[in-house]
């Protein structure tokens, strides 16, 4: 496992979250990555060090799958700080 191998994960299958909080007016950040192969994601958290694992069910799939969130603040800035440099932006804000 490495940075490069993560980069390109999330190339094909993350996003980035943004969520706005009404109460609080604020917004929060969430890196998402998803699989249907729980343990590619177990080897992504184990090797970053950070974010939680989900089962979920997408709506209309009769497979379950696994998403990686990664929603504190500081952990997202150190996964994108850290593969800024190997993915590629397919859309600018």
């Amino acid at each position: 496992m490495n940075c490069d191998y993560i980069a390109g994960f999330f190339d094909g299958e993350g996003n980035l979250n943004i969520i706005k909080n009404i109460q609080k007016e604020s917004y929060c950040i969430q890196v998402r990555l998803y699989s249907s192969d729980e343990k590619v994601l177990l080897d992504i958290k184990k090797f970053i060090e950070k974010g939680h694992i989900y089962k979920t069910k997408k709506r209309l799939a009769t497979n379950f799958v696994y998403e990686l969130t990664i929603s504190n603040k500081l952990d997202v800035k150190f996964f994108l700080g850290n593969i800024v440099d190997k993915i590629i932006i397919k859309k600018k804000l």
